[in-house]
């Protein structure tokens, strides 16, 4: 979870790979960032040039590739950026900019078991222009929710450690987390959880195997707008 708490945000900006490629710039932190591109034809542990313009500021540092969903993009961790560079970034991060950027996208706290699975829903939440917070299992949910409420949450219903019911009589005792929606994935429902949840104020049941990351999206913009 150390690593999730760093400030975050989509700056959508276009990004220049190796001083020709060009993709778009999202989910940026101190660490990294995230360049969508569909073309993108790098691999792990690739050291690439990486230039963007954060508040009227440009980047220009070296990173390596760390992750690769072929089709979509690549994640990047930097390194030997320079200093000066390093804190224009720190500050943008910090700033008031900063703030109201992430206080008008609405935030997911999105907690799915498999870590593929979360990266899929991930990405096409955050094309959707959510901010997306990550929970690998139902003990990094509840921290997670004691760190910052989110506008929904999003969770299996059998996440390792403390399931669904758990947390939601969680989100129930807590005042600032009584009116935080849930959808609640499964590949199978039994009766008697469908009820416990309803009752504790789910708003959607949905069957994992069957609902794709753009159904998601879709349920979760319908819940946020209604």
């Amino acid at each position: 979870m150390h690593n999730r708490k760093l400030p975050r945000m989509l700056i959508n900006t276009d990004v220049i790979i190796n001083g020709s490629i060009r993709g778009l710039a999202f989910d940026i932190s101190e660490k990294g960032i995230y360049v969508h591109n569909s073309e993108i034809n790098f691999k792990e542990k690739d050291v690439i040039d990486v230039t963007f313009d954060i508040g009227h500021n440009f980047i220009n540092t070296k990173a390596i590739v760390r992750h690769v969903h072929p089709g979509f993009g690549i994640g990047v961790k930097f390194i030997n950026m320079p200093p000066q560079m390093s804190d224009v970034l720190k500050e943008f991060l910090s700033s008031s900019q900063f703030e109201l950027i992430d206080k008008v996208r609405k935030t997911v706290l999105l907690a799915v078991n498999d870590a593929r699975s979360r990266s899929l829903y991930k990405m096409n939440l955050m094309q959707g222009g959510f901010t997306v917070l990550e929970a690998a299992n139902g003990q990094e949910t509840l921290e997670s929710l004691q760190l910052r409420k989110p506008d929904i949450l999003v969770m299996e219903m059998h996440a390792g450690g403390l399931n669904a019911v758990k947390i939601l009589q969680f989100m129930r005792t807590r005042k600032n987390l009584q009116d935080v929606p849930a959808i609640i994935l499964s590949a199978t429902f039994l009766p008697e959880e469908v009820k416990q949840i309803i009752a504790l104020g789910a708003s959607n049941c949905l069957n994992r195997t069957t609902t794709t990351p753009l159904v998601l999206c879709k349920k979760i913009k319908d819940i946020l707008t209604s």
